[in-house]
C-alpha cells in the first residue's frame, strides 16, 4: 500500500467493552463490503485480504468522521450515542457498497441524499422501513457530516424524509399552555426557596427561617424542630404554588430569619 494511503488509527480506546462485545473500528468502512460484514472476524478478513484493498477516496472522509466521534466521546458523549452513530454509518457505507458507489469528501453530500432517497423508496414501495426509522438513521449520519463539512444548515433539510411527529398522543394547545404555566410557576417557587437558603443561613441562622416569596407570602422552616408559637401565619407550599400560578409577580424573593 502506498505511504499516502496508510490507514490512520480508527478505533476508540476510551470505550470499555464487555467480553462478548465487538470493538468499534471505522477501518471497516474503508473496504467494499466491510460495513456489512461487521463481526468479530472482520479484522481477520481485512488482514487476510478477503475484503480487497482500501478505497483511497474514503480515507480522508472516514478519518474526519473518526475525529468527530472521538471528540464527542472525549467531551463526555455517551458510548450509546457513539454506537448508534456507528450503526448509521455502517448502513450508509453498506448501501454504497451494494450500489457500487463510494463516498469521498467531495461527493459525500450527494451520496447521502441518494441514500436517503433509497430509504424513502424502501418506505413507500418495499414497505420494509418505517419513516421514523429512516429519519432516525439518516439524522445520525447527517449530524456527523454537517460538522465535518462545516455546513450552515443540516443535510436533513435537503432530503425528502419527513420528521416523525414526536407526540405520543394528541394534546390540545390550551392544555400545553397550562402545563407550561404550571412548570414556570413551580420553577419560580423552587428558585425562591433556593435563593432564600444561602449557606450562611442554613449553617448559622436561628430558627425559624422565614423565606419571603415573590408573591408576598412566606414559608417558615423549623428544620424538623418543634414549632414555637408565632404571631405570623405562614402559607403552606400548596397555597404558595397556587399563588405563583395566579399572580404574575416577578419580584425577587427576600430572606429574613426570626430569633428564638
Amino acid at each position: 500500500m502506498p505511504d499516502d494511503l496508510r490507514i490512520p488509527e480508527l478505533t476508540f480506546p476510551c470505550i470499555q467493552y464487555g467480553a462478548q462485545e465487538t470493538q468499534m473500528d471505522l477501518q471497516i468502512l474503508l473496504y467494499k463490503g466491510g460495513a456489512l460484514s461487521y463481526t468479530k472476524k472482520t479484522k481477520k478478513l481485512i488482514d487476510d485480504g478477503a475484503l480487497g484493498v482500501v478505497l483511497p477516496e474514503r480515507v480522508e472522509l472516514v478519518r474526519r468522521i473518526h475525529d468527530f466521534m472521538s471528540g464527542q466521546l472525549a467531551g463526555g458523549g455517551s458510548r450509546h450515542t457513539a454506537k448508534n452513530n456507528f450503526r448509521g454509518l455502517r448502513d450508509f457505507f453498506g448501501w454504497q457498497d451494494s450500489t457500487n458507489s463510494s463516498a469521498s469528501i467531495k461527493n459525500v453530500e450527494q451520496e447521502f441524499l441518494s441514500w436517503t432517497d433509497a430509504m424513502l423508496d424502501r418506505h413507500r414501495v418495499k414497505k420494509d422501513l418505517s419513516m421514523r426509522s429512516a429519519y432516525s438513521i439518516a439524522s445520525r449520519v447527517a449530524s456527523i457530516l454537517d460538522f465535518i463539512l462545516e455546513r450552515p444548515t443540516s443535510l436533513m433539510t435537503a432530503t425528502r424524509l419527513i420528521a416523525p411527529d414526536g407526540r405520543k398522543s394528541a394534546v390540545p394547545r390550551d392544555s400545553e399552555k397550562e402545563l407550561l404555566k404550571d412548570t414556570f410557576a413551580f420553577g419560580h417557587l423552587l428558585q425562591d426557596i433556593c435563593d432564600g437558603l444561602p449557606s450562611d443561613v442554613v449553617l448559622k441562622a436561628a430558627l425559624p427561617v422565614r423565606i419571603i416569596l415573590r408573591t408576598g407570602q412566606h414559608i417558615e422552616q423549623w428544620s424538623d424542630f418543634p414549632r414555637k408559637s408565632t404571631a405570623v401565619s405562614q402559607a403552606p407550599l400548596t397555597q404558595a404554588f397556587l399563588a405563583y400560578q395566579n399572580e404574575g409577580v416577578d419580584a425577587r424573593p427576600k430572606l429574613t430569619h426570626l430569633t428564638r
